[in-house]
């Protein structure tokens, strides 16, 4: 990836989210936000992103906007499409008539947020001329010049899911690295990386496939495959094993490529065909898949395709919800682990947060506990002798909130 040249063009404010029904215009102010739609020109790349600063409900304390916390999410998956702006923590729910709804829990409530469309060449991004993303590194290197481009030194976080197990610690590592650099560079900004976090992240593939089984006699999985399929997925993922083991010494795009679709449609396919569950929530039934997940990307597409909507945050482009040409540029880089740039972070005072809900089959618990126990840093021993206590939480913005008992969400080990 080539480094940024001179041209940044920063687009209007956005101060909404607006939406047509039929042809009329309806506008619904998803949120009271401040905003900036921009793109980084790289060489033959643009990056586009979303940024929403925060804005509370009176039941949560307000952040000075030029002092709350900056946080970058990046949602899992080399064909991220925006999914959980839209479908997870953003400010807003798309609605089926394409109008939106304020999203009372969104992280926007509590930092000011950027939303990129990454990598390049997926939803308003684009690339040309061979500059393609193909791993952590390039992507680590867009977020650095990104943040260049405006950022204010307020404490920054670096966060996501699933594949974000990749993403995260390898672009927040690249931060950390040209952090070290800029001590003697002076025309660069020095990054405040404070912390990332990960959810259900996919960060070391060996461990992680060797665990998919795991999770088939466990609470929410108990009747969804019969003892020959559970056979058969148990097999697969002692396959996919060696075929990790296989990418890993030999990391090329033909070495790896139809490995990848063994374990892809060995596993998470067959998990999905024969349960009818989604295997990242195996709570839910998947009646359908749309580029390889049972959530949907149609609605977010007919939302971002409207000409009002793209007029509004001034871009000409078509929104590009997945790419089979991003996936298969990542297919090496799927296959290594990245645990030891969650090491060294750690090890320089870098804080990390690894969270798993335990019904997502593919990056489930077990894989997730057995290589965070194993990584090798400082804190180790003491970590891993740490006693597990229970997770209690509370909606804060119920009604009558402080009078809630708090519930039993989990196990909390620090």
């Amino acid at each position: 990836m080539a480094p940024l040249n001179e041209t940044t063009l920063l687009l209007p404010t956005v101060q909404a989210i607006y939406c047509t029904t039929s042809s009329k215009l309806k506008i619904k102010r998803c949120l009271i936000i401040l905003g900036i739609v921009a793109v980084i020109v790289l060489f033959g790349s643009g990056m586009w992103w979303l940024q929403f600063d925060d804005h509370e409900p009176a039941a949560v304390v307000k952040h000075n906007a030029s002092t709350a916390p900056l946080v970058i999410w990046l949602t899992g998956d080399p064909m991220d499409r925006q999914l959980a702006l839209f479908n997870e923590n953003g400010p807003c729910r798309i609605q089926p008539d394409l109008t939106t709804k304020v999203h009372t829990y969104s992280w926007t409530f509590e930092a000011s947020m950027i939303r990129p469309d990454q990598p390049t060449s997926v939803g308003f991004s684009y690339s040309s001329g061979g500059d393609h993303d193909y791993n952590e590194k390039g992507v680590g290197e867009n977020l650095y010049w990104l943040l260049q481009g405006f950022f204010d030194g307020q404490e920054f976080f670096l966060t996501g899911e699933s594949y974000a197990g990749h993403y995260v610690p390898g672009a927040a590592h690249y931060i950390w690295e040209q952090n070290k650099k800029n001590e003697s560079r002076a025309e660069m900004k020095n990054i405040n990386l404070q912390g990332i976090a990960i959810g259900n992240g996919w960060t070391d593939p060996v461990v992680q496939y060797a665990h998919v089984a795991d999770m088939l006699d466990k609470k929410y999985s108990v009747t969804l495959l019969d003892k020959s399929a559970a056979h058969e997925l148990s097999i697969n993922a002692a396959k996919c094993v060696e075929i990790t083991v296989q990418c890993q010494q030999n990391p090329t795009i033909a070495s790896c490529a139809e490995l990848d679709e063994f374990c892809s449609d060995s596993l998470v396919g067959l998990f999905a065909n024969i349960t009818g569950h989604n295997p990242y929530d195996v709570r839910k039934s998947c009646d359908w898949v749309d580029f390889g997940f049972c959530h949907g990307v149609t609605l977010i597409e007919e939302f971002l395709a409207q000409d009002a909507v793209r007029k509004y945050l001034n871009v000409d482009r078509d929104w590009v919800g997945g790419s089979e040409e991003v996936g298969e540029n990542f297919v090496v880089d799927y296959m290594q682990p990245l645990d030891n740039s969650v090491a060294d972070l750690s090890n320089d005072g870098v804080r990390v947060l690894l969270y798993v809900g335990d019904a997502d089959s593919v990056c489930n618990w077990f894989g997730n506990k057995l290589w965070i126990e194993a990584l090798e840093w400082k804190g180790k021993t003491g970590f891993n002798a740490a006693e597990e206590k229970a997770l209690l939480t509370q909606d804060l913005l119920a009604p009558n909130a402080a009078l809630t008992i708090p519930e039993l969400r989990g196990l909390l080990r620090t």
